[in-house]
This record gives structure tokens, C-alpha cells and sequence, in this order.
């Protein structure tokens, strides 16, 4: 099941993260586990962040069992999103471990329907 945390703002979430987001939950549910998201676009970040713009969301890890599920996990996801996302497992060994997942896709050109005269 994926989760989130109340303080979790989903405004102008990019679409494509839910993929990158079931495929997580895919990973933690191997290990009886929920996929709790604990920042989308909201809490503090690099003044450069994704976040901010609705292209990265943070998961929790510290509820995997071990340091391999967690970097099987990271690694798992990595491979399973491919190369428009970037997947970091970021602060490993402390309190604020998580796994950061960023939509880098180029966004699609928008081309406005042809009308017949």
C-alpha cells in the first residue's frame, strides 16, 4: 500500500512519478512492507530541488528490515524506472535515510489540434 505522511502536499505532482511510486510499492510490499511517501512538494529542500516543482518525492526506508533491503530497494527501483528518473538513497545510517525519486523526462511538446476549414 503506498502512504504518505499528513503534511504531505501533492500540488503539481508530475504524473510520471506515480509510475516510479507503484513500482516502489511493488518493492516494499516484497518485504511486508508499506510505501510511505514523507515529502513531495512541501518540507525543506535544496533551493534547486524537484521538489518544488512537482518532480521528486521522498520515501521512507527506515521500516526495511536491513542496510541491503535498502540498498536493494534503491538499486531495484533504479534499474526498474529507467533513465528519465534519478533514484538516491540518501542519508543512509541516520534518522533522515530516504530514498529521493526525481522525474528528469523532458516535458512532451504540446501541439494544438488542426482544424479543417
Amino acid at each position: 500500500m503506498i502512504r504518505w505522511k499528513d503534511t504531505c502536499r501533492f500540488d503539481s505532482m508530475h504524473p510520471s512519478l506515480l509510475l516510479a511510486l507503484l513500482r516502489a510499492e511493488a518493492l516494499f510490499a516484497g518485504y511486508g512492507e508499506d510505501c510511505w511517501i514523507t515529502s513531495v512538494n512541501d518540507s525543506v529542500h535544496l533551493p534547486t530541488s524537484k521538489h518544488y516543482i512537482g518532480r521528486a518525492v521522498d520515501l521512507r526506508v527506515h521500516h526495511l528490515p536491513d542496510e541491503a533491503a535498502r540498498l536493494t530497494v534503491a538499486n531495484t527501483l533504479r534499474s526498474a524506472v529507467g533513465p528519465q528518473f534519478t533514484v538516491l538513497y540518501e542519508s543512509p545510517g541516520t534518522p533522515n535515510a530516504h530514498l529521493h525519486i526525481q522525474f528528469n523526462g523532458t516535458p512532451l511538446p504540446v501541439t494544438p489540434p488542426t482544424t479543417t476549414a
